[in-house]
């Protein structure tokens, strides 16, 4: 009688990842049929105990052992004396990647991220692929990428691919949401008015600032003004939207807004404001434009301080205009109609306009002397 014959006609040692089943094919010859069996310790279960093509599932044991022993084996002849064979394999049993991702992210655009992987099956670092999609059309090979850019809000998914290329085992995560990224406000105000004096020293604020329209807030914002005054410190501050301040000095003031979003995001904005002292002005009644005298009472100009505006009007007796003028650095020479107007009195009309807007007027007589 021909001995009989049989080999597992699979590669070995075999491979395949922890959960999946492994197909087994036996190649008897001269049998009276075949048995599959497992050996070592091993404790999985085959699909066909008996069959030439068989699935090998694994058990616990080996899982804990990454590793699972087979045998299969010819069925003896009664009164044969014929010996049995068998053969035998090793399956190793790769595991697939536990993975877990961090930080999720609530940060103000832009913000630059970097995430950290947490691999928790014990696999070797080394036998770990990574593929990374940020949800901003951005991806990454790193097991812990960095300098992830968001450019613009929204709410982004971030994904994860881990192989364990011992097996080609391919874990995939999806965190729906992972990244938030809120939109920043924009600080913007003015003052009414930008420039006063110590007579009327309020300033209105005139606030627009404003934050893009959104999915994460109603474009509710906070406001926190600092008006900077030494005169009224610990109380020179406010939370309105609008509100009103007045100074007790003169000078230039700074005052700041500080705008935050509901998400915590903020801008600034600092705009100076001026406030003056009263408007005051010294008219000369007299001038002598033939040079006699100081070289200062050789033309007529009023000297004055803390105003925005000026205007002049001169007339003579009888009236008529002889000079007029907006800028009160051009004094008038004693000239009319490009010849000397004649000694005497003239009347002078003058407005000065101060910082808040208020007018005041000015009504005399000048005398011109030659």
């Amino acid at each position: 009688r021909t001995l009989p014959e049989i080999s597992i006609t699979n590669t070995k040692p075999g491979a395949l990842c922890a959960g999946d089943v492994f197909n087994l094919n036996a190649d008897p010859n001269f049998d009276n049929g075949i048995v599959w069996t497992v050996t070592n310790g091993s404790d999985g279960t085959f699909s066909s105990a008996n069959g030439t093509t068989t699935d090998y599932t694994h058990g616990a044991a080996d899982a804990t052992d990454r590793s699972a022993w087979v045998k299969v084996s010819t069925l003896p002849l009664v009164n044969d004396v014929c010996p049995q064979v068998s053969d035998s394999m090793e399956i190793v049993i790769h595991p697939y990647p536990v993975i877990s991702i961090d930080p999720p992210v609530r940060e103000c655009e832009p913000f630059t991220a970097a995430f950290t992987s947490t691999e928790s099956e014990g696999i070797n670092p080394a036998s770990l692929s990574y593929a990374w999609d940020f949800g901003n059309s951005t991806t990454s090979t790193d097991a812990n990428p960095i300098g992830i850019v968001y450019n613009q809000q929204g709410i982004y998914n971030v994904a994860l691919t881990v192989t364990n290329t011992d097996g080609n085992c391919v874990t995939s995560i999806t965190e729906p949401g992972f990244v938030e990224i809120y939109p920043n406000p924009t600080a913007m105000f003015s003052t009414d008015p930008n420039k006063t004096t110590i007579a009327l020293p309020k300033f209105q604020m005139v606030n627009t600032s404003s934050v893009p329209t959104n999915i994460f807030t109603g474009g509710s914002l906070n406001y926190f003004w600092n008006f900077n005054d030494t005169k009224n410190a610990g109380k020179d501050t406010s939370t309105t939207r609008n509100p009103y301040y007045g100074y007790r000095d003169t000078g230039n003031f700074i005052i700041n807004l500080l705008v935050t979003t509901d998400k915590g995001c903020t801008d600034t904005m600092s705009r100076v404001v001026f406030v003056g002292p009263d408007i005051t002005i010294f008219i000369p009644d007299v001038f002598s434009p033939n040079g006699f005298g100081p070289n200062t009472n050789n033309t007529f100009i009023p000297i004055a301080d803390n105003f925005k505006a000026f205007s002049m009007l001169i007339f003579n007796r009888w009236g008529q205009q002889v000079y007029q003028t907006d800028d009160i650095t051009k004094a008038w020479d004693g000239n009319f109609d490009g010849e000397q107007a004649q000694q005497g009195v003239y009347a002078y009309y003058i407005e000065l306009t101060s910082f808040n807007d208020k007018v005041f007027k000015f009504e005399g007589t000048v005398t011109l002397l030659r």
